[in-house]
């Protein structure tokens, strides 16, 4: 199991997710990865993060928290989901509109 608590913003946040990517993308072993994030724009991470599940096929349950954003491409994230048993995603965020919630689910999940 590994645990990845990220804070930064910027070059940091970029460098986090390219070494995410590239350790999933090598990784056979790791069954379980947990992420939380409390940056305000999580979309790189989610990019590297989709990149790097497509890549391995031994993760087993992965826990995401992050900060809610309207680019976050989940509808690519899901599919590169496709090995694991078990996902949760939570979402935190200081403001979230019904209407974006309603968006979000019938364009990226459905």
């Amino acid at each position: 199991a590994l645990r990845i608590n990220c804070q930064y913003i910027g070059l940091l946040h970029d460098e986090v997710g390219k070494s995410l990517q590239l350790m999933l993308s090598s990784n056979k072993s790791l069954q379980c990865l947990e992420i939380i994030s409390r940056a305000s724009n999580c979309t790189l991470l989610i990019k590297y993060l989709t990149t790097g599940l497509r890549r391995n096929n031994t993760l087993q349950e992965l826990n995401v928290k992050i900060e809610f954003s309207e680019n976050i491409n989940l509808k690519e994230f899901f599919e590169a989901t496709h090995n694991l048993r078990s996902l949760t995603m939570l979402f935190q965020t200081q403001w979230i509109s019904e209407r974006v919630l309603t968006s979000l689910y019938h364009e990226e999940i459905i």
